[in-house]
């Protein structure tokens, strides 16, 4: 028998990752926009605007913090943690979630928010959010599906 060892002799770029980021970005200028014009008493920092943090959420929403009723300065107050999947596609409900994504939503709990944008690029985007992701998998209100990366 005769085994052969595979070798990478040429990478070629994959357009079809270079159109998936950007959509990701598209979708994230989006909601980043979005958040900024629902909430505007809140600091909105879009963490990828410069370039991919690979952290696991792409948008942190602050408060404002405002004084105590009686002058002193109020706690800081929480952060909250956006994730956004975006796709193309009117009605494909199948995204890809990474394992440190998960664990993150976790810990934040009701922190944590992942907004979905369908459509991403068009004219007719819109947005769907998924709050507290973690408690939605628990109760069944989402689901995770097992494949192979880039199969869905």
């Amino acid at each position: 028998t005769l085994v052969v060892e595979a070798a990478l002799v040429l990478e070629m770029p994959n357009a079809a990752s270079e159109e998936k980021l950007a959509t990701g970005r598209w979708g994230e200028r989006l909601v980043a926009r979005l958040l900024v014009s629902m909430l505007p008493s809140a600091d909105v920092r879009w963490v990828n605007e410069a370039h991919e943090q690979g952290l696991p959420y792409d948008i942190v929403v602050t408060e404002k913090p405002g004084a105590e009723p009686d002058g002193s300065a109020a706690d800081p107050p929480p952060q909250q943690f956006v994730e956004v999947k975006a796709t193309s596609s009117a009605s494909k409900l199948l995204f890809e979630m990474s394992l440190h994504e998960l664990d993150f939503a976790k810990q934040q709990g009701a922190r944590y928010s992942l907004y979905r944008v369908f459509g991403a690029g068009g004219a007719e985007a819109r947005v769907v959010k998924l709050h507290n992701v973690a408690r939605s998998l628990g109760n069944g209100g989402l689901a995770l599906f097992a494949g192979v990366p880039g199969a869905i």
